[in-house]
This record gives C-alpha cells, sequence and structure tokens, in this order.
C-alpha cells in the first residue's frame, strides 16, 4: 500500500506489491526452511502483515514449511482496515491472498474490555475482534481463545508473557499445560 490514508471505509478485496518481484533475503528463507515455529502477528492485516507475506518465495516458503503456523489475532479491529472483522475473516483474509491455507493454529482474546476502554476505541472505529469460534473450527485451525490482553491506561495490548507462555506450549509435547 502507498497511502495508507486513502484506504477507503469499504472492505479490502485484494493486496498487492509494487514492483511485483522482490527479492528477500536468503537468511530469510533459510529461517522458514528451518523454523519450528512460524508466528504471524499481531500487526495491521493489510498494511503490515500481509505485504510480508506476498514477497514472492516467502509466502511460498511459508506454505511449504514443516513448522506450526500460528496466527496471533489482533485484539481491537481497525478502521480502514479490519472494520467489523471476526477472528475468522482475518484468517480467510490471509487465505484468499497466499495460495494455501497455511494457518495450524490461531490465538484470540476472549477477555472482555473495560467499557471506558471500548468507548475510546470507538472514537477510532475500533471494536474488539471477536473469537467466532465454529467459523474457525470450520477453518481447521487449533482455537486458543483465551484472556490474553494487558488493559492500562485505556489502552489494550496483548500481555506479552501470556502469549509467550502459549506459543512455547504449542512446540510443548500434547500433555504439556499452560496456565494463565
Amino acid at each position: 500500500m502507498s497511502q495508507k490514508s486513502r484506504i477507503p471505509e469499504k472492505k479490502i478485496k485484494r493486496v498487492f506489491l509494487t514492483p511485483e518481484h522482490i527479492e528477500p533475503l536468503e537468511e530469510t528463507i533459510t529461517e522458514l526452511q528451518t523454523a519450528d515455529l512460524i508466528v504471524i502477528g499481531p500487526g495491521s492485516l493489510y498494511t503490515s502483515i500481509l505485504p510480508n507475506l506476498l514477497v514472492p518465495k516467502i509466502g511460498e516458503e511459508v506454505c511449504q514449511s514443516k513448522a506450526k503456523k500460528v496466527y496471533i489475532c489482533n485484539v481491537m479491529t481497525q478502521a480502514g482496515e479490519t472494520l467489523n472483522y471476526t477472528a475468522s475473516d482475518h484468517v480467510k483474509a490471509l487465505y484468499d491472498h497466499m495460495a494455501c491455507a497455511f494457518l495450524d493454529a490461531i490465538i484470540v482474546n476472549n477477555a472482555p474490555i473495560l467499557p471506558e476502554t471500548k468507548e475510546r476505541y470507538a472514537k477510532e472505529l475500533a471494536t474488539p475482534v471477536i473469537c467466532d469460534m465454529e467459523e474457525l473450527e470450520k477453518l481447521d485451525l487449533q482455537v486458543i481463545c483465551g484472556a490474553i490482553i494487558d488493559e492500562r491506561d485505556g489502552t489494550v495490548r496483548h500481555d506479552t508473557k501470556k502469549v509467550a507462555a502459549l506459543l512455547v506450549s504449542l512446540l510443548a509435547p500434547p500433555s504439556h499445560d499452560v496456565y494463565l
């Protein structure tokens, strides 16, 4: 995207790169090929995450990788990008731009957000991303909905310690429990 401020209030249908042919760093390809876990997000879906996945060879390597691939869904929607998106809408947008349905798991917040915090975000046309479990399960994903936020001073962010614990648990044997 060349001018983020020009993003309309309508749903974005397609993102593309200009120029189309970009060579990724060889180190990036090597890291993707040898990774045990590939973490996508959090971040602006259309102006941060997708442009990186659309770099030739990057998306292909992500699709072909044997690593576990997990998407950390944003806590809040973004005006002009993901207005009214649910967690499954985020995944569908990723899949619509990639050559494969590549995710194994998704981490989504389901903790309530304080009314005054929601009110502050509403002024920016941002609302909490809904963990729509049924739709996510239809996408054949391991769905991890949990209380993964840190809410302070009217701002809500991912709790990095909780998210890190969940990511580590995804690499652990199935009997490994994580308590948040």
